[in-house]
């Protein structure tokens, strides 16, 4: 599956479907080829198929997944992070601010976000984690609507996707 992760990293988007699709095939409900359509969608902006790949993701992993499975528990944290992204870039900031707390409630270093050299190597703005992200949205809807400042373009910009890491 890491395959598709590099093809989708060079924004080979078309081929990291096909590649996605072929795994579907052979293994339905195969969480890695999932997550992959789910952030190419997310990568081309077309936020309602991600959302519908994510939330189905969602209800699979949660129906069965083994409590000893880190790798799917960090899925069903990363599904929740990403899915909380498309929400909050749609300015459906409480459902997004949900979906952070329950990602960073299943697997909080899943989510935690690109290491500094990654961002360093990778990203103009430093990204915000699910958990700043959540903070920060929190303590904004607190305030009176006029008030809230729930878009730094800058900020937003360097917010990244999530996957786990052995998919």
């Amino acid at each position: 599956m890491k395959q598709k992760f590099v093809i989708l990293k060079d924004k080979k988007y078309d081929q990291a479907i096909e590649a996605a699709n072929k795994a579907l095939v052979k293994t339905p409900n195969h969480r890695g080829a999932v997550m992959c359509k789910a952030l190419v969608f997310i990568s081309q902006k077309k936020y309602i198929q991600a959302e519908n790949e994510l939330t189905n993701l969602i209800i699979f992993l949660e129906k069965n997944l083994d409590d000893n499975d880190k790798t799917g528990i960090g899925t069903l944290a990363a599904s929740y992070a990403n899915r909380g992204i498309i929400k909050d870039r749609n300015k459906k900031y409480t459902e997004a601010l949900k979906d952070y707390i329950k990602a960073l409630g299943i697997d909080h270093e899943a989510v935690a976000g690109p290491g500094l050299g990654t961002i360093i190597l990778n990203y103009k703005f430093k990204s915000s984690s699910v958990r700043e992200r959540a903070l920060y949205l929190n303590e904004q809807l607190q305030l009176p609507e006029d008030e809230r400042i729930l878009i730094i373009k800058e900020l937003d910009e360097g917010q990244v996707m999530h996957k786990p890491g052995k998919l």
